[in-house]
This record gives C-alpha cells, sequence and structure tokens, in this order.
C-alpha cells in the first residue's frame, strides 16, 4: 500500500502501520485471524467513507459520480487476504464466457471473437435467419458493491438454463462450432439471439431475474441493440417496446480497440 493513501474513518495511513509494525502487528494477527475462522467483523471497523468523484464536468444526478471506498486500514488487509484465496479458484469457479481479471484469461480473446460475431451478423444482408445483439452496461451507484465478475456467474447459470431448456439458441458462425449466446468482459455483456419474440422475451426473463437476484441494475440509456442488416424496422420498434433499448449499428470501439480491424488485425492489436 502508498504509504499516504486515503483514510479511511480510523484515520491512520499505511505509513503508521509500516513504521509501528512491532507494536500493532500481533493485535492485527489475531483481527485478521478472527475474521478468517470466523466470519465477523466488528460493526466499528467496517465503516467506510464513501467519495463520490464526478465523471462529467457537470454532474446532476448519482449515477454520473464515480463511488470511492475509504476503508480502515485493517478491512483492507482483510480484503486482501480473502481476495488472494479466491484467486486460486476463480478460474474454476467462472466461466470461460468471463475473460477479465482471471489468471491465465486474456481480454483479448473475447474482444476478438466479439468482432467475429459483429463481421458474421452484418454479413446478414439476406435470408431467414436475423440475429441481434445486446449490448448491456451495468448501472454503477453508490449503494451496490462492485462484485460484478462473482455476480456475472449467476448471469451465466441463468442463461445456460434458458439455452438448456430450448429458449436462447445463440449465434453459431461456423456449422461445426458451438453456439455463442454471451461474452462478459468485466462489468460488461454483450448477449446474442435470434430475432424472434420467444428469445426477446427469454432475454428479458433472464435480465429481470438475474438483476433481482443479484441486486445489479441494468444502464438501459447505455446499452443497445445491434441487428443483422436483413431485420426488418419493425421489428426493431417491437423489441424497443419490450425492453426499452435503442438500437444501432453496433459499437465502433469495444475496450479501446475497433471493431472494424480492416485488413490487419494483428497490426491493430499490437499498437
Amino acid at each position: 500500500m502508498a504509504p499516504l493513501k486515503s483514510l479511511g474513518p480510523d484515520g491512520l495511513p499505511p505509513t503508521f502501520f509500516q513504521n509501528y509494525w512491532d507494536m500493532v502487528k500481533d493485535d492485527l494477527y489475531f483481527l485478521v485471524s478472527d475474521f478468517i475462522n470466523t466470519g465477523h467483523i466488528p460493526r466499528e471497523l467496517n465503516r467506510t467513507y464513501i467519495c463520490l468523484i464526478p465523471k462529467v464536468s457537470a454532474p446532476e444526478s448519482v449515477d454520473q459520480f464515480r463511488p470511492i471506498s475509504l476503508c480502515n486500514i485493517a478491512i483492507k488487509i482483510i480484503t486482501k487476504v480473502v481476495a488472494d484465496r479466491l484467486h486460486g479458484a476463480l478460474d474454476h469457479i467462472i466461466a470461460p464466457s468471463q475473460s477479465a481479471f482471471i489468471k491465465g484469461r486474456l481480454i483479448s480473446d473475447n474482444i476478438l471473437v466479439a468482432h467475429e460475431m459483429f463481421h458474421y451478423i452484418k454479413k446478414q444482408k439476406q435470408g431467414k435467419e436475423k440475429f441481434l445483439v445486446l449490448k448491456l452496461d451495468m448501472r454503477k451507484a453508490y449503494d451496490r458493491l462492485e462484485i460484478f465478475i462473482l455476480c456475472s456467474q449467476a448471469l451465466t447459470a441463468i442463461i445456460r438454463h434458458a439455452e438448456s431448456d430450448g429458449n436462447l439458441h445463440g449465434i453459431r458462425v461456423r456449422h461445426r462450432g458451438d453456439p455463442i449466446t454471451h461474452l462478459l468482459f468485466a462489468d460488461d455483456c454483450l448477449l446474442f439471439a435470434r430475432v424472434n419474440l420467444q428469445e426477446i422475451n427469454c432475454l428479458k426473463d433472464c435480465l429481470d431475474l438475474y438483476c433481482k437476484a443479484t441486486g445489479q441494475s441494468v444502464n438501459l440509456q447505455k446499452s443497445s441493440f445491434t441487428y443483422s442488416p436483413n431485420t426488418h424496422d419493425r421489428f426493431k420498434r417491437w423489441f424497443l417496446r419490450i425492453l426499452k433499448v435503442q438500437y444501432g449499428d453496433g459499437p465502433s470501439k469495444y475496450w479501446g480497440l475497433p471493431m472494424d480491424f480492416g485488413v490487419s488485425k494483428k497490426f491493430v492489436l499490437m499498437r
């Protein structure tokens, strides 16, 4: 920890513990050990200051602020211990559809898959098969914990259940390939489906259940639909009324990389 990192309610910076370690190490050790063994944290110790950092020059609502939690040092140490213990198990807990912040996985893997999916969808200018992509943006508010990496596994489980019931089919780019129903990038999500009423209603049910179960919330203003070119406008207006999500041509960039790589993907990815 930085020696003079922002103070929590106890008013003690990390440099205090670093300089007086011989005096505080035993108490701190027993505090952390007690939490590991009992799962209990004293209420006073768990108090936190919430600092709201504006995202825009003239914020008018809470969702235009970025919340920063100023915790006590002891809580930061406990959190670090828990995170380190989870670190070795996340690869077994979190589905492969989530590529961010998991050891051994690369965000670029899902970016490349997303590019291929958008490329395939935009080529569907004729034929009966029509596809859509729903780009979700999860609302970040001061009263919600940022634990989307774990919460996203609940979304994966819900989508897999709908897929096994035959209510969602995803998009199959190759005949022998597996259908893709969703991709996760930290707290961003892409959902893939066919253009029909059954699947759009199923997506709505999945999202409603997920939000109710986890306390997460979808930011409808920043979410968007992308449709294959052979989709009639009446479907777009129809689905807009169901999910209250606007439609467009898809994101020009995703996680800082253009969705249209042009001739050379290698050149773009190595920049």
